[in-house]
């Protein structure tokens, strides 16, 4: 799936630095996804909820923050209309307009014209529209256009493998012993991988990867 766009991601966690690696590994799962709907959707992200429209709500990192995105399962397309913590999205009402005001921030001319003509296409093109048509079409070259401005000027970085493991210990409730015996290693050697003391051994390295769901590219960084 491509990831749209993940600078709404990089700017809400340059604020809420606890939101960071969570998000960023929301994101990887998200962008190397290939979803074809809902089902596939929740096979991914399994808290994921529809709320219509085409527009999905992610939880993330136990629910203390949620990522709002519209979904074109046809053009493999996550358009992020926005991220913010539980309490804020209880607030926003029209998160269309919301972003469509941010958007307004951006200076790059090209930039600013395929993010505002997406804002108009999004409503236009959905599951339904055939890929030959022109709309679709210049939907996918404006959705292109975002990718590569991004991928460029925004790169979304990865987070470290520490910082990953922290992250599954809070999600899975894990506490370091538990990790210990989760890994079949000791829990002195979990504070020696965590505090950067160690190296990781490739039966650990594999043992992140099958019961941490911890992506290779992650670890051999």
């Amino acid at each position: 799936m491509h990831v749209i766009s993940f600078k709404k991601l990089r700017e809400y966690f340059s604020k809420e630095t606890n939101a960071k690696v969570a998000l960023q590994d929301w994101y990887k799962k998200a962008n190397k996804a290939e979803w074809d709907s809902f089902a596939d959707l929740k096979n991914t992200f399994n808290s994921a909820d529809s709320v219509g429209n085409g527009r999905f709500v992610f939880n993330v990192k136990g629910n203390h923050y949620r990522v709002v995105a519209i979904v074109r399962f046809k053009f493999k397309k996550v358009l992020i209309r926005w991220v913010g913590n539980h309490r804020d999205y209880d607030k926003i009402k029209n998160i269309d307009k919301f972003y469509r005001d941010m958007d307004k921030l951006i200076t790059h001319e090209a930039y600013v014209k395929a993010n505002l003509r997406l804002e108009e296409l999004i409503d236009i093109v959905d599951d339904n529209t055939p890929t030959d048509d022109p709309l679709a079409k210049e939907f996918l070259e404006i959705t292109d256009i975002i990718v590569q401005y991004q991928e460029i000027h925004f790169p979304m970085g990865l987070p470290t493998l520490q910082e990953m493991i922290e992250l599954r210990m809070f999600e899975m409730g894990l506490k370091r012993k538990d990790l210990a015996a989760l890994l079949d290693t000791s829990a002195s050697r979990i504070s020696d991988y965590l505090n950067g003391k160690r190296e990781i051994t490739l039966n650990v390295a594999k043992a992140l990867h099958q019961k941490l769901n911890i992506d290779s590219d992650i670890i051999l960084q």
